[in-house]
């Protein structure tokens, strides 16, 4: 998102080399399932504590305090949308 107002970032944990400093992981994103289909683990949990932060934010206007965006509400780095054949050069 490109607005300081709800900003948030995740984590490819897999790819670091010990991702202890990070914390316990508590959601898995696209997980394969015994029926073919992706599904997630700790989604619900991750949104209601999402909800929590952002409106705790909100109120208290702590969401200014933010490393993604300058004062003005200029993202502090440019922003890079990868395609899809940059992604599968990622991919591990």
């Amino acid at each position: 998102m490109r607005t300081p107002k709800i900003a948030f970032a995740s984590l490819f944990v897999s790819c670091a080399s010990d991702p202890t400093p990070f914390g316990p992981i508590k959601v898995h994103a696209f997980i394969p399932k015994p029926n073919g289909k992706r599904g997630h683990t700790g989604l619900g949990g991750f949104i209601w504590g999402m909800l929590k932060r952002t409106t705790r934010a909100r109120l208290t206007g702590t969401w200014r305090d933010t490393p993604f965006f300058n004062e003005d509400g200029t993202p502090s780095a440019s922003i890079q949308s990868l395609n899809h054949e940059d992604r599968a050069k990622a991919r591990l």
